[in-house]
């Protein structure tokens, strides 16, 4: 079945965009479309118009929230850090406080060594001295003995010769 042209613009004027027919007239329909447009372009300007106050209010706080959390998330970064860097340096420092003892542990026995062996010099020198000095003394010593018995002899002799030549 075909249709003419004439009844096809009579159906078409006859329903609506959704495919319900109208019994209602061209002004009807104009105004309910230009009420409708009217309010909202009153409700969309209204919320734009508030929205602009909102926006501002609420990029505000966002900025100050995201600003705020920066804050304090680098406040616990830098707080861990130092931690971290603080554990690091004292663990560091107990390694050199201990590589230190050690070098002047080691640096005082050789000292101890040193100053012992010293020592012992001194005193084999000092106890050398004291013997030589001693054998010295027991050689002056004999050696007076022997002087002293020497001329113990030789005045017995003179005796014994003189009590010889007055003997006869």
């Amino acid at each position: 079945m075909r249709l003419s042209r004439v009844e096809k613009y009579k159906r078409r004027k006859k329903t609506s965009i959704i495919g319900i027919k109208l019994n209602t007239s061209k002004r009807t329909i104009k105004g309910l479309l230009l009420t409708t447009s009217l309010g909202f372009a009153l409700i969309t300007t209204n919320s734009f118009a508030f929205a602009e106050t909102d926006i501002s209010t609420l990029l505000q706080k966002w900025y100050l929230e995201k600003l705020q959390t920066l804050e304090e998330s680098l406040t616990i970064s830098v707080k861990t850090e130092t931690n971290n860097q603080k554990a690091i340096l004292l663990e560091r420092i107990t390694e050199q406080t201990g590589v230190s003892i050690k070098e002047l542990q080691n640096y005082a026995k050789n000292q101890e060594t040193v100053i012992n062996q010293r020592i012992k010099e001194k005193m084999e020198e000092a106890s050398k001295a004291i013997q030589d000095k001693n054998k010295s003394e027991i050689e002056t010593q004999k050696e007076l003995i022997n002087k002293q018995l020497e001329d113990t002899f030789i005045n017995n002799e003179n005796l014994n010769n003189e009590e010889q030549v007055k003997a006869p």
